[in-house]
């Protein structure tokens, strides 16, 4: 598994842990984006795509994005959803930016039960 793959597993598992149980995020969790900025802005990974892993995703997915985010455009999770095979959709968060469960929590809450339940 890539490393930033790797680490977005752990920070989405932290999230969600952080969701469902009210623990704190844990300090690494902040410093987790200068990590992936480095990664982003070195020239040996300016070629690196998801499409293909994308491709190979055959179970129910959701994306979530905020409109506003400040760090990639909707077109992220659209493209996303579109391009994994199984049953998949993009939820788009009105006036919301990089962070849906931050910013939006009990609405990101109730997609994620939402979404399981149609699963």
């Amino acid at each position: 598994m890539h490393q930033l793959t790797a680490s977005l597993v752990i920070c989405l598992t932290a999230i969600t842990s952080s969701l469902f149980s009210q623990t704190p995020v844990p300090d690494w969790y902040r410093a987790l984006p200068h990590a992936w900025i480095e990664t982003w802005l070195d020239p040996a990974f300016a070629g690196w795509c998801l499409d293909d892993d994308l491709r190979g995703v055959r179970c129910p997915l959701l994306a979530l994005h905020g409109d506003r985010d400040e760090y990639g455009s909707v077109e992220h999770a659209k493209r996303i959803a579109r391009l994994a095979q199984g049953s998949s959709n993009a939820m788009i968060y009105e006036s919301c930016g990089h962070s849906p469960h931050q910013e939006q929590p009990a609405r990101v809450v109730s997609e994620i039960a939402r979404f399981h339940s149609v699963c």
